[in-house]
Formats: C-alpha cells, sequence, structure tokens
C-alpha cells in the first residue's frame, strides 16, 4: 500500500523492481543529526551535500520537521564524550520536539577507523537506542549532484528508510516460489 492506503504494484522489469523513487512506506516527523567526528569535513563543503540528500529523501516521501539539521562535534576515541554528545541531542530533539520526532544522526568521518565506528555503533544503537549511520566525508561530498538520480543519496536513503520504519519494498502477495 502507498502511504495513502492505496494498493499498488510494481511490475518487474528483467527481474528488477524498479521502485521510480517510491518507497512502499516512508517515515514521518524525521529530523537530522549530523556529528562531525574530528574535522571531517569543513561547514562549507557540507551545506550542498546535506541540501541534496534532503531533496532526494523528500522525493522518496520523507517528511521533515526541520529542514536544518543538529550539528555537534565530536574529537573521536572517547566513549564518555560521544555518549554525552548523543544525549544533547537527543535531548534538543524531545524539548523541541516532544519525542515525537524520529531522530537520525550521520556521523561524518575522514577516513574509514573501525575503534571508531564501533563506539559510534556502540553508543547510538545498543546505549541509547538512536538510528543512525556512519559516512565518510569523501562519500558524503558525493551527494551533490542531481538528487533525482545520484546512488550515494538514494543508497543513504535506503539506509534510512529501513532504519526509521519505512518499508523499502515487498514482494506481491500473488508471488509463488
Amino acid at each position: 500500500t502507498n502511504n495513502d492506503g492505496r494498493v499498488f504494484y510494481v511490475e518487474v522489469d528483467n527481474g528488477k523492481w524498479p521502485l521510480r523513487n517510491v518507497f512502499t512506506s516512508s517515515p514521518t516527523n524525521v529530523l537530522f543529526g549530523v556529528i562531525c567526528v574530528d574535522r571531517a569535513i569543513n561547514i562549507n563543503d557540507f551545506w550542498d551535500p546535506y541540501h541534496n540528500l534532503i531533496k532526494a529523501c523528500t522525493l522518496f516521501g520523507m517528511k521533515f520537521l526541520m529542514i536544518d539539521p543538529l550539528l555537534a562535534k565530536w574529537k573521536g576515541e572517547d566513549q564518555d564524550e560521544l555518549r554525552s554528545v548523543v544525549r544533547k541531542m537527543v535531548n534538543e530533539c524531545n524539548i523541541r520536539y516532544k519525542g515525537k520526532a524520529n531522530l537520525y544522526i550521520l556521523f561524518i568521518m575522514a577516513n574509514k577507523n573501525a575503534r571508531i565506528y564501533g563506539i559510534i555503533k556502540t553508543v547510538c544503537d545498543l546505549e541509547e537506542g538512536i538510528a543512525c549511520q556512519v559516512i565518510r566525508a569523501r562519500t558524503f561530498r558525493n551527494v551533490s549532484s542531481r538528487p533525482e538520480t545520484n546512488v550515494t543519496a538514494h543508497n543513504i536513503i535506503l539506509k534510512m528508510n529501513t532504519k526509521l520504519g519505512g518499508v523499502n519494498n515487498k514482494v506481491h502477495q500473488d508471488y509463488n516460489m
């Protein structure tokens, strides 16, 4: 079903389901939090990719409480410091939107770092229960092109949609194996 409750079928094209920038279900009340890890991206380099990501999310049917993200910095390495940064972001979100926001935190890192990634996932996923995604700055900058066709943006959105309770696609009910 669509967000409006109408049933629709996605036709198979050469063994693929072309989603045509439409999800079966998209989250509402989305609010981005962005945490820059160890100065991974300059704020001037941040805004164009971010606005393109927002445009792409909107094309896929996501609804935002506010376009501008909650911004924070984290030096990396210190798990207690990250926990504090995340909790402040969650508290600000809860004060502003009285617990009705779907907060999604993007972590922008300069390079892959398994230890820092583990700290982020431990704090957000396990301890605080906050949906998050870690993106390298180089990958994030790739979101600067057209939101309608930007594969990097679409891949970020597919993961984001699922983590916020959306449904990316469904197999038709009449499909028998």
